[in-house]
Parts: structure tokens; C-alpha cells; sequence
């Protein structure tokens, strides 16, 4: 646990333990607007943010690539 970057104070005083969060969720872009509006309402929430990934590209598989075997039953020529 970390002490506060930041001094907090309560109702009952001071606050010298804070506990940090940070959530890794999969979801389309619709959905930041009503996260930050939800988050927005808590008052345990002090600060809240989305940051985007980059997301890496996958190769994608190029299927099986055909043989001829007309070409591999000929003999070469040395």
C-alpha cells in the first residue's frame, strides 16, 4: 500500500490510507460516456480515466497454398 499523493480528509478526519484501482475491460467506445458518468457520480472516485490500448494486428492465416505436383514429378535438369 502507498501512502497519498494527495492529503484526503473525511468526515472523521484525515484519511492516510488510500487504495488505487485500475481495471482492464474490453469494450466498444459507446460505452466511455456512460463509465465516466457512473464513475462520475461515486464520491469515492477521485480521479477516473480511460486510456485506449493499441492493439497489435494479427496475421491473419493465408490458407493452404496450393501444390503442383505436375512441377515436382518432372525431373530437373542438371
Amino acid at each position: 500500500m502507498k501512502s497519498s499523493i494527495a492529503e484526503m480528509k473525511s468526515d472523521s478526519g484525515e484519511v492516510g490510507l488510500v487504495w488505487y484501482f485500475l481495471v482492464d475491460l474490453e469494450g466498444p467506445p459507446s460505452i466511455v460516456s456512460t463509465m465516466m458518468d457512473h464513475l462520475g457520480r461515486d464520491i469515492d472516485v477521485i480521479r477516473r480515466a480511460f486510456v485506449k490500448h493499441p492493439v497489435s494486428k494479427k496475421e491473419e492465416c493465408s490458407g493452404i497454398v496450393p501444390v503442383n505436383y505436375e512441377d515436382k514429378l518432372m525431373p530437373t535438369k542438371k
